[in-house]
């Protein structure tokens, strides 16, 4: 097996999964409680709130999701594991878009408080879910049709990034 994911592949998540998502982050509403945070000094490094800690943290738990990904679709072909990463890939990214809204539970914010970050997800997302299932595209970018177990394995991955933070911002460990 070659690189489970291509060049053009990272580039389309790249773009369509964290870039154009990732700038709706930028009309987040200010959170009720900013105040209550001590300024950062000039001086202070941005990793000294344990910045630093969450980033490996959470390239540990996208990594893990992908291997995943990529074992589970092995078992049926070189092809769907080269597809369920790529999805996986993607809507991880999608889905971590809301873990990086707030310190707080996403479960605690108004949901559409930012209908930008939801309508550039929901495109996202389902721009990659055409990708993945089109016969254009999936003769184009050597993807493959998943069956039904193929997708619950992708969205339960897909997840995982979330339920862990959200796990972590409940007992106030993030």
């Amino acid at each position: 097996m070659g690189a489970p994911v291509t060049a053009i592949h990272l580039l389309i998540i790249k773009v369509v999964a964290d870039g154009i998502p990732g700038f709706s982050l930028s009309v987040e509403p200010v959170e009720n409680d900013i105040m209550k945070n001590h300024p950062v000094r000039k001086n202070e490094s941005i990793f000294n709130n344990g910045l630093l800690r969450r980033i490996i943290e959470i390239s540990i738990v996208f990594t893990v999701a992908t291997l995943i990904a990529i074992f589970v679709g092995r078992t049926y072909s070189i092809a769907i594991a080269e597809t369920m990463t790529f999805v996986v890939l993607g809507w991880t990214t999608i889905i971590h878009m809301y873990n990086c809204r707030s310190e707080h539970s996403i479960f605690k914010l108004r949901f559409l408080s930012n209908t930008l970050l939801v309508t550039t997800t929901v495109v996202g997302a389902a721009i990659l879910l055409l990708l993945v299932t089109l016969p254009l595209t999936q003769n184009l970018l050597d993807f493959v049709s998943l069956n039904f177990i193929q997708w619950i394995w992708v969205i339960a991955l897909s997840i995982i990034s979330l339920v862990y933070i959200e796990i972590k911002k409940f007992f106030n460990v993030f």
